[in-house]
């Protein structure tokens, strides 16, 4: 017998006694039953709501425990959805890391081939240069040596290949001075180009008019003048950048001025100096390639 039916069966039997006392009262009238018929209908009140209060109870726990399940399946879902969304995550993260070194790797890759096509151009260019200065050697060398024969008919092959060879050596001195001269000019403000033009075109007219049948003692002079000239130049930025400092001019001031005194100078010297070995750059008998 389950504890329901033993409450019911309870319940039924102080419900009969109620009813008897009920019966008892209406015969004897005796109202000590109607005190015992309430005692047992409280009772059999108080059983129902017992029973009435468990049965909500049990009805509860179930509808808890049943809704923990709920919970816990949802948890469970709620769980296995975040691991799911950190997997994702994970390989998401692991994709891109994957997709960068590609890209690093194939930049890598394509800086590589760029550069090694850069150095094999620069291979080519250097070895078409390297070709081409061989040529114009040898045609000087070739040339040179024509010209020297057919000036010197009895000098022999040998003499006309070591005359070639100091030649040649005179000409990568004056190459270099060139280089040395061009590169002052442009930081005094000259034009490289004209300076570079003017540079051959003064040199040749030197050698021209040298009585020196000695290259070499031809360009050495050339090179001392030349040397005389830019040393002038810098006394000349460095005078007009100390009156423009000191005395407080204007650049065409200074420069004014700085000629001023120069032209004074020139007439306290020779105006018929022709002499080569003359160092003052405003002599007339010096070469003039720096436009001054």
């Amino acid at each position: 017998m389950t504890e329901s039916s033993y409450s019911q069966k309870q319940i039924r039997k102080e419900k009969k006694k109620a009813r008897e006392a009920t019966l008892m009262y209406q015969k004897t009238q005796n109202t000590s039953y109607l005190m015992k018929r309430d005692e047992h209908n409280d009772r059999a009140e108080e059983m129902e709501r017992n029973i009435l209060m468990n049965k909500k109870n049990k009805e509860k726990k179930i509808q808890e425990e049943t809704k923990s399940d709920d919970q816990l399946l949802n948890e469970a879902i709620r769980q296995n959805r975040r691991e799911r969304n950190e997997r994702e995550a994970i390989q998401r993260e692991k994709e891109a890391k994957e997709k960068v070194l590609r890209e690093e790797r194939e930049r890598t890759r394509q800086m590589i081939h760029e550069k090694k096509l850069e150095e094999k151009k620069k291979t080519e260019e250097m070895e078409e240069m390297m070709k081409a200065e061989q040529e114009q050697f040898e045609n000087e060398k070739k040339e040179f040596i024509s010209m020297f024969q057919e000036k010197n008919p009895n000098a022999s092959s040998s003499t006309a290949h070591k005359e070639f060879v100091h030649h040649y050596k005179v000409q990568q001195e004056v190459q270099s001075f060139k280089n040395q001269v061009v590169q002052f000019m442009i930081s005094n403000g000259g034009d490289p180009e004209k300076v570079s033009k003017d540079f051959d075109t003064g040199y040749d007219e030197y050698c021209k008019s040298s009585p020196e049948s000695d290259i070499h003692l031809v360009t050495e002079k050339f090179k001392k003048e030349i040397t005389s000239q830019m040393q002038f130049i810098q006394f000349r930025s460095q005078t007009i950048q100390y009156m423009i400092q000191e005395k407080g001019l204007s650049q065409e001031e200074a420069v004014s001025e700085f000629q001023k005194v120069m032209r004074q100078m020139e007439t306290q010297g020779d105006p018929e100096c022709n002499d080569p070995e003359c160092n003052d750059p405003g002599c007339e008998g010096i070469t003039n390639i720096t436009g001054l």
